[in-house]
């Protein structure tokens, strides 16, 4: 898992509630193409990849 800064997000739309969070979908701007071997890393030259994004309800109360 990595952290994605949320400038790195355009369009971003809500989608759905489920339970404890909630859904969204948006487009990923400097989104990875494929994993490379050599640097042990993502290659991120693949832009505007649609992806799901949750936020977990109260997230803002949980220790960082």
């Amino acid at each position: 898992m990595k952290f994605i800064p949320y400038n790195q997000f355009k369009k971003i739309k809500f989608v759905k509630e489920r339970g404890f969070s909630k859904i969204y979908k948006a487009i990923w701007i400097d989104s990875p193409c494929c994993w490379n071997e050599e640097k042990y890393d993502f290659d991120y030259n693949n832009p505007n990849i649609t992806v799901a994004l949750k936020q977990l309800n109260d997230s803002e109360k949980l220790p960082p």
